[in-house]
């Protein structure tokens, strides 16, 4: 059962740039400014291919 695409064009495109651990280590370390960001260990991070968007919300659009 394959997976319905994204209602917003723009979901594909962060999934895609938060793939890669570099990228996502640094935006939490640009926008979250907590001790516990610094002690992120890159090697430790791994990609997890899943969405958590509820079903009721899937076609909703952000206003």
């Amino acid at each position: 059962m394959g997976q319905k695409p994204p209602y917003n064009q723009y979901d594909l495109i962060f999934k895609r740039i938060f793939s890669f651990k570099e990228v996502f280590l640094n935006f939490l370390k640009s926008t979250i400014k907590r001790p516990w960001v610094d002690k992120i260990d890159l090697q430790s991070l791994e990609f997890v291919d899943r969405s958590f968007i509820k079903d009721e919300f899937v076609e909703k659009e952000v206003r």
